[in-house]
């Protein structure tokens, strides 16, 4: 029987957290055990101490570096026998000030499929880092006909990627000119593209590279960027659509959309893990906006789950690991994605038949319980 440790914290919409839980039940489906220690409570160093000096647990597992010790000197984690996993849903350049923490036999795993050439090349003994993918819980799913939601997309409102560009001043004129040479050599791709790649590739014989830090000075606002120009790609092209859209900060979006035509959108307050899989349930299209360098993301196993549609970004992991019968990617540079929504409501039929593979994909590779199971084989192996 095998007892994890996992930990939860400060978490928007309870989104990592409840990945910590659905993770959690995952074990316990298996009959293992699994605690959960909560970081927002003051004294919870003390609980891990206590926990990892009486030896209760094989597998400590940090998710977006909850539970995580960050100081070299006296660190929780210096002699634990269990083995430690940090899990990441980001690029792991967003994380630096956790990545280089030596913590023995440390696997760091990134659903970023695109960056992990770039942290197998850093010459450092301190980190095992591999991919791995999101994923979900599976759901009862409803009959087809009776979901009454036609499009749904959960997210947070971004700022338009015009004012974001704005914002780039405060880096100085000669940054401008890089960040803009990246986009373009991002954007010129029709591959789904690596990020780190396209940075190197824009920039390296004016910049050096060699230090983490400093690309993650151009990593960072480039993403950001992009995660706002996907996003206002996806809304607009969809405005005139029957889309519910859930989250926060949408409504200046909701103003700029309102003030050049027509809007079909309603949008709706947040919600927390059960609420979308609810949501999903009475849904037939979930849409995903990703950056294609993402990877995967949890939005379209989620969907997957409770039967729904989904409809992706193509993303290199998705372009090279689901089948076509699965889910429908979209190239959202080069496509409209107003027209492949429109082509799936007018085909029901075939619209139903694709969630329904999508389903059988996701149960038979994508569940957390399959998730856990990678994580202990790594465990036996390493």
């Amino acid at each position: 029987m095998t007892s994890a440790l996992i930990f939860i914290g400060y978490s928007q919409y309870q989104s990592l957290n409840g990945m910590a839980y659905e993770i959690s039940n995952a074990y316990k489906e298996n009959n293992d055990n699994s605690y959960i220690i909560d970081t927002r409570i003051p004294d919870h160093p003390l609980m891990i101490k206590k926990i990892i000096e009486e030896n209760i647990v094989d597998i400590i597992i940090t998710i977006s570096g909850f539970g995580m010790d960050i100081s070299n000197d006296g660190n929780l984690y210096k002699n634990i026998t269990s083995k430690f996993f940090s899990l990441y849903f980001d690029p792991l350049l967003y994380y630096m000030e956790q990545i280089d923490i030596g913590i023995p036999g440390r696997i760091i795993t990134t659903t970023c499929d695109t960056d992990i050439d770039y942290w197998k090349s850093r010459d450092n003994k301190l980190y095992d880092i591999r991919h791995l993918p999101h994923a979900a819980t599976p759901q009862i799913s409803r009959d087809w006909n009776t979901r009454t939601i036609p499009i749904l997309f959960s997210g947070t409102g971004l700022n338009h990627p015009d004012d974001i560009k704005e914002t780039w001043d405060k880096h100085g004129a000669r940054k401008i000119i890089l960040f803009n040479r990246i986009l373009e050599e991002y954007f010129s791709k029709k591959i789904p593209y690596s990020l780190t790649q396209a940075i190197f590739q824009a920039i390296s014989a004016d910049v050096d590279l060699t230090d983490p830090w400093i690309l993650r000075s151009y990593y960072i606002p480039i993403d950001q960027y992009l995660r706002a120009w996907f996003r206002w790609r996806l809304v607009t092209s969809l405005v005139d659509r029957p889309l519910l859209v859930v989250g926060e900060g949408w409504h200046k979006i909701g103003e700029r959309l309102r003030a050049v035509g027509t809007v079909r959108i309603r949008f709706q307050r947040p919600v927390n893990i059960g609420e979308f899989y609810n949501l999903a349930s009475r849904t037939q299209i979930c849409l995903n906006d990703c950056t294609p360098h993402h990877g995967s993301h949890e939005r379209v196993f989620r969907a997957m789950a409770a039967g729904a549609l989904a409809v992706t970004n193509r993303t290199r992991w998705f372009a090279e690991h689901a089948p076509e019968s699965a889910l429908v990617q979209v190239d959202m540079v080069r496509e409209d994605m107003g027209a492949v929504v429109d082509a799936l409501l007018a085909n029901p039929i075939r619209a139903a038949t694709i969630a329904e593979a999508g389903n059988k994909w996701f149960k038979t590779f994508h569940t957390w319980s399959q998730r856990i199971k990678m994580l202990e084989k790594w465990e036996k192996s390493s």
